[in-house]
Formats: C-alpha cells, structure tokens, sequence
C-alpha cells in the first residue's frame, strides 16, 4: 500500500466520518488509580505520552501505582533500567496491600495474579535504542497495552538530540501501529534559586532535550513532589519537634501535584492534587486508608 492509497475524499466515507465523530475519545483508554482523574485524564490508545520531573519527584513509585491499577483492566510492560526487578515488585506489592510489610503468601498471591497481566524487561543500566526498541516492540506484540519505559535518560539517545528526536517518533508510531499506550520517562532541568530550585515547579520549556519529545507527545504530566512539607512531617513527626501555626496549616497541602501540561484529545489541563500514603500509594484525598486494591 502506497501513501497514495491514503489519499481520501471525505464524502466518500460518510458513515465511518460521522460515527468518528459521535464517538467521545475524550473518555477512552486506561484510567489512573484515582477516580476524580478519570472523566478529565485518561491514557489512550495510539499514543504516547511522557512523565517528567526533578531527580527525587517520585516519578517511578507513581508510574507504579499507574500500572498497578492498569492491569485490572489491560496486559502492561516495563522496561524499568533505573530500578531492578525485586525493587519494582517490592513497590507494587507494597501499593497493591496498602502496607510497607505484607505477608509472604501475599506477595506470592500477588505475582500469580500478575501472570498473563504484566510482562517486565529484567535489565538495569544503560541500553542502546535499537535493542529497547527491540523490547518494546515484543511486548506490544505480546499484547501489552500500556508500556512505561524508565527512563529516557537510559535509552541512549540523549546525546544526541537527531537520535532523541527519532528515537521519540518511532515511539509515536508503533504507539499507533499496536492501538496501545506507550509512558516514557524523563527529566527535567534542575530550577534556578529564582525559580524556587528543588522546592520550585518545572514547567514543560524545563523538560530536558529536544523539542521533539514534547511536540510528538500525545500528553505532557509532570509531577512534582512538595519536599517543604516532606521536611515538616520529619520534624514533627521522626524529630518530635513542634510547629509553628502556619507550618501546621502547611502540612494539609497535597504532597504531590501531577500536572497535566498537554493533553491532544482532552479539554483538561491543570494540577491534580495527590496524598502519599505510608504504603507508597498516592491517594487522591487526605485521608488515613490506602486504596482498596482487589484482585
């Protein structure tokens, strides 16, 4: 098939046009753990999206957490090279339980569960682009529909801003060649003090690299970890030190913010609020339980 064949007249598909049409994509694909997400964010099919943030924001425990609760509804890969496989099962069976410490016949529960749901690509270091794109291409054909690959950083090609840039359209193309979802990971710059540096929000002109990565991205998140109120919490709680009244009332922001900076076939741009729970779960309200996670 040439690309000629490509060349339509609209008329002549009526039907499929207007049934396209009628269609609400806006609320297809694979939700997030949190249920307030779920009618303004969603990772669809046929495209692919990247997380980012500053070195130490948590963007592997909540790309975790996103995959956890994606294999209730859908078969997931990862290609983790910046953490080893127990350290990853480790934080899913953590989330999944809602404990630091879950029995041994849990987590052995837990991993039969995943048989058939979750295939991991049992690699950490440095990888050259062709052999991860080699992976990431068996496990869509093994069908994987949301694929997270961490980290960008690790796929060698960020020498390279040609390769970046190809690298990061051939992840948009196979994301449409298989109809599934495809996360990459990434980093953004480190902020300047005027900026507010570790304590500062980035924004989507700080995310490192070619312009390509965010031009080809269906969807942009960044998600930023409030370490002003991680220090609070140690001294209050691990210190056993008292707090001002604005402190106090400083611990009751969100501990997490995951920013939607693009989002191609949704209205919804904006913060969401998330809470960590001592389980390494994210919730979306400030509450004491974890999520219930059934399976």
């Amino acid at each position: 098939m040439s690309d000629l064949d490509n060349i339509i007249d609209f008329s002549e598909h009526e039907d499929e046009l207007i049934e396209e049409m009628a269609s609400n994509r806006e609320l297809t694909g694979i939700k997030l753990p949190w249920g307030k997400t779920h009618s303004i964010v969603r990772l669809r099919e046929g495209e692919y999206s990247v997380l980012c943030g500053q070195s130490g924001s948590f963007k592997s425990t909540l790309s975790c957490m996103i995959v956890l609760f994606a294999m209730r509804e859908t078969k997931c890969g990862i290609c983790s090279m910046e953490m080893r496989r127990g350290d990853v099962q480790k934080i899913l069976t953590q989330q999944a339980a809602g404990t630091l410490d879950p029995p041994e016949e849990y987590r052995r529960r837990l991993l039969q569960w995943e048989r058939g749901r979750l295939l991991f690509f049992d690699h950490y270091g440095m990888i050259s682009a062709k052999r991860i794109i080699m992976v990431i291409r068996y496990m869509l054909s093994e069908g994987c529909k949301l694929v997270v690959v961490d980290s960008l950083m690790l796929c060698g090609v960020t020498d390279d801003l040609d390769q970046e840039k190809e690298f990061v359209a051939y992840l948009a193309k196979i994301s449409e060649e298989f109809s599934a979802h495809i996360m990459v990971l990434h980093h953004t710059r480190k902020l300047s003090e005027q900026r507010g540096g570790d304590l500062g929000t980035p924004s989507r002109s700080d995310i490192r690299g070619s312009g390509a990565i965010t031009d080809l991205a269906s969807s942009i998140f960044i998600t930023v970890s409030d370490k002003k109120k991680a220090d609070l919490k140690r001294k209050k709680f691990e210190y056993d030190l008292e707090l001002t009244p604005d402190e106090e009332q400083y611990l009751t922001r969100p501990c997490q913010r995951f920013i939607v900076c693009k989002q191609r076939h949704s209205q919804f741009e904006g913060s969401i609020s998330l809470y960590k729970h001592p389980s390494r779960q994210f919730l979306g309200e400030n509450r004491k339980e974890a999520i219930p996670f059934e399976f």
